[in-house]
């Protein structure tokens, strides 16, 4: 097994933990205080493209690996013979052909386009306790930069202050401050987009997010995993909140060593059935 080092003496970066070949520790903790690679360029930005003392040193990369696939394998391979994706007024003219002029701007959607300033978006920030805690961040960093950004599943089942009526969800502030909180800074770049699964469709939140914000968000039908092979999961300490938490789903299981609960959650089969059903509860 490779092992990475701990610094860089290039970037005067060192690793908390043990880093992975991203550079990032392979435990994460939310209360780090640095100073990794990752850690120093949200605080640095562009500044870590340089190496420390620029101007009175020289430096080099250790980030090879000659076993396998890695990181260090791909190249971006770059070329003088013309300029393409111009914006309008440019040309080929070595004046116009300067990276402040670049546009990295995308969009997607077959009849509404969403637009995004990048071209990329976050990954689904669900039930976790630690997407909820630090949800301001990720959502007002996404509305300024103008990239989409998933609330993802079952945050209204793990919602203590949600109420549910006939089954239905009629109120959850939790996912309200989620959307709020974005849709605060959104300037017409990017979106807000709601993950449903099982438990979502079941407990009828594409309605509720519909009827309560209507166009301005984006509802994202989930069939199946993409993270693990298994449902939705979380642990908890309370045997109240526990028992909040066993209505209506899968599987509640104790743990005996720490007195802590799990919960499960049931995970949807992809199949023509189960997909014309979900469609037809938002047509």
């Amino acid at each position: 097994m490779t092992q990475y080092q701990r610094n860089n003496d290039v970037l005067n970066s060192v690793n908390r933990g043990n880093p992975a070949e991203s550079g990032v520790c392979t435990l994460r903790r939310a209360d780090c205080k640095g100073k990794c690679e990752t850690w120093m360029s949200s605080m640095k930005g562009r500044k870590l493209l340089y190496p420390r003392d620029f101007g009175t040193v020289t430096a080099g990369s250790s980030n090879i690996n000659h076993v396998g696939v890695c990181y260090n394998n791909l190249r971006i391979q770059g070329y003088n013979y013309g300029a393409y994706g111009l914006g309008e007024g440019l040309s080929n003219n070595a004046d116009d052909c300067i990276f402040p002029n670049v546009k990295l701007e995308t969009k997607f959607g077959k009849n509404i386009k969403t637009k995004s300033r990048v071209p990329f978006m976050t990954g689904a920030l669900g039930s976790t306790f630690i997407a909820q805690k630090y949800w301001e961040s990720f959502a007002v960093g996404a509305a300024l930069v103008g990239f989409p950004i998933v609330i993802g599943e079952n945050v209204v089942g793990v919602d203590k202050a949600s109420i549910m009526k006939n089954g239905k969800i009629i109120s959850s502030p939790e996912l309200e401050r989620r959307i709020d909180v974005y849709l605060k800074y959104y300037d017409g770049y990017g979106a807000i987009i709601v993950q449903m699964n099982v438990e979502d469709t079941r407990n009828g939140v594409a309605e509720y997010v519909i009827k309560k914000y209507g166009d301005k968000v984006v509802i994202e039908l989930k069939w199946g995993q993409g993270a693990k092979d298994i449902g939705g999961e979380i642990q908890v300490n309370s045997i109240d909140y526990a028992v909040f938490l066993k209505i209506g789903v899968i599987s509640l299981i104790l743990i005996q060593q720490n007195q802590k609960f799990k919960q499960h959650l049931r995970v949807e089969l992809l199949s023509h059935l189960h997909v014309t059903a979900d469609l037809d509860i938002l047509i």
